[in-house]
């Protein structure tokens, strides 16, 4: 888990990206986990345009980093610039789908036994029957649901053909008992949830463009979360889309790891509200119950009634209760503080955004736990007349020992 932010106002975005990078592998059938702090996450998305890019949880998409995709694609936009940042991100998309050789058949294979996986794991367990049920009525459901972006029914098919190994390896690894005379049924029920909307897969990047298009002049920012290559195509869904407005002046955006900024931002720490609100959902609903049930000059018939009577007003207050507390929340924590951004000069935002950053690292440091958020903070701010300016950077390299980097930075 890492942590990223983007800030926006009327002058522009700044983005702040941690550098922690946490990679699995299996030792001895033991999943191990090891934490670098040295990850790129937060890049120009164009040399010459005020568009930049920051890349969350995977740091690859179809086994190839995102740092070289992203690179690569700058290269191939050159001096191009588009009106737009949806533009920008239809582009970016449209590059990855249609180049020749980006993506490794090994690697891509790799990711849909892994999405496999995931998918079969949430059949569940229990008897075969159980479990051949469960699958009957998923394969149901699916057929009413749509296709991911840019597949139908050919395609699908076509799925089943060229993807049909990983799928069917995986399928061939169930215990015979849960797979004996349901093989097809299995595959076809991963590989329709692959091509089809609802199936939520483990692993994921979470993909933020941000910055301004060459008619707009106001800033914006765009979240996608792209999982598997499938038949040269992403498979991804357009999470969120944030603009700055009179009625919306700032805008502050938190990815991954988002507990420490939440709490700043609501005052109260997320996972906790949580808690409070379901420990306080079960403590009031249960009152009538314990109320009532001892008040021994009732019958059994007028404490049911009662009890049932009370339930759908406990209901009602409670619910008062929880959207008055998230109004004063809003009110005296969360609007302040938008507020105070939406007026700040972009040359502050990139000091709002670091701290963020700062102070979610100095909260995995004091905590229990791998520092899953740390190592250098890279802090970018894009305006509509500057560009794309880098604050805080890393480099793995010291600059003066090679020249020869600045001075092939801007060739064609």
């Amino acid at each position: 888990m890492t942590t990223e932010v983007v800030v926006l106002n009327r002058f522009g975005v700044a983005i702040a990206a941690d550098s922690a990078a946490t990679v699995a592998h299996i030792h001895q059938n033991e999943r191990k986990q090891k934490v670098y702090n040295s990850a790129n996450k937060l890049f120009a998305l164009s040399k010459y345009a005020p568009v930049g890019i920051v890349i969350f949880q995977s740091g690859a998409l179809g086994g190839l980093p995102w740092e070289t995709i992203v690179k690569s694609y700058r290269k191939h936009l050159g001096r191009t610039v588009y009106d737009t940042l949806d533009q920008y991100c239809d582009d970016l998309f449209r590059w990855i789908e249609s180049t020749p050789g980006l993506f490794d058949d090994a690697y891509v294979d790799a990711a849909i036994a892994e999405a496999a996986v995931t998918i079969l794991n949430n059949l569940g367990s229990g008897t075969p029957e159980e479990y051949g049920k469960r699958l009957s009525k998923r394969l149901t459901q699916q057929h009413s649901r749509a296709f991911i972006d840019g597949f139908d029914q050919s395609l699908m098919d076509e799925l089943k053909v060229v993807h049909s190994k990983p799928i069917r390896d995986l399928v061939a690894q169930l215990p015979e008992d849960y797979r004996a005379g349901r093989e097809e049924d299995l595959f076809n029920y991963v590989a329709e949830s692959l091509g089809r909307t609802g199936a939520k897969l483990n692993s994921y990047s979470g993909v933020v463009v941000c910055g301004f298009g060459e008619r707009e002049f106001y800033p914006r920012a765009v979240e996608y979360r792209t999982e598997l290559i499938l038949l040269g195509r992403v498979r991804r869904a357009r999470r969120k889309s944030y603009a700055i407005s009179a009625e919306t002046p700032s805008h502050i955006v938190p990815l991954a790891d988002k507990e420490v900024i939440d709490t700043i931002l609501d005052g109260i720490s997320p996972s906790f509200s949580q808690a409070a609100n379901t420990g306080a959902f079960e403590l009031i609903a249960s009152l009538p119950q314990t109320i009532i049930s001892q008040i021994e000059e009732l019958s059994q018939d007028r404490k049911d009634h009662y009890i049932n009577a009370a339930h759908p007003l406990v209901s009602t207050y409670l619910m008062r209760y929880l959207q008055g507390m998230s109004k004063f929340r809003e009110d005296h924590y969360s609007a302040p503080v938008k507020s105070v951004i939406a007026s700040l000069p972009v040359s502050e935002l990139g000091v709002v955004a670091e701290t963020f950053l700062s102070v979610a690292q100095m909260h995995k440091k004091i905590n229990p736990g791998a520092e899953t958020v740390g190592g250098p903070v890279d802090v970018a701010v894009i305006s509509k007349g500057d560009g794309f300016i880098w604050i805080r950077r890393k480099h793995y390299f010291d600059r003066d020992l090679n020249p020869t980097f600045v001075a092939r930075y801007f060739d064609p």
